[in-house]
């Protein structure tokens, strides 16, 4: 749910048709259920048009009915994809313990735009150190 709280549904293999959109201070919520059998792994990875790719995973069971949720906030994906607004692809993948037998859903595309952090200030800088060594003792 990108858009101030609503909740769109889709169901595999199917995507949604409208984009989602995630400005500024949004999080992309993706909540899922799976069966007939639970899954291990669920991971979210958001594609963008330059090749860049982020990965969101699900850890823990959301509800008592066994639901899933990923959580991806836009200054986490600002932070992994470089800041590059533009169209994401949204796919999920769903999977045993070590991912062998795999589901890849693109399920839905998503606009994504960042506030770019501001660069750092460069500064004067410190002033160059200078060292004064002591002559060596007389032996």
């Amino acid at each position: 749910d990108a858009t101030a709280g609503e909740a769109q549904t889709v169901k595999h293999p199917g995507v949604l048709a409208a984009p989602l959109e995630l400005g500024e201070k949004q999080a992309l919520r993706l909540s899922l259920g799976v069966s007939p059998f639970t899954p291990r792994q669920v991971a979210v990875r958001l594609t963008g048009p330059g090749g860049d790719a982020m990965f969101g995973f699900t850890q823990a069971r959301g509800r008592k009915d066994g639901e899933l949720t990923c959580v991806i906030t836009n200054a986490e994906a600002g932070f992994r994809l470089g800041f590059n607004p533009g169209r994401y692809a949204v796919e999920v993948l769903v999977g045993d313990a070590i991912l062998e037998q795999s589901v890849l859903w693109p399920a839905a595309t998503a606009d994504l735009s960042f506030e770019i952090p501001p660069r750092p200030r460069h500064g004067r800088g410190l002033p160059e150190l200078e060292h004064a060594f002591a002559p060596p003792p007389k032996q």
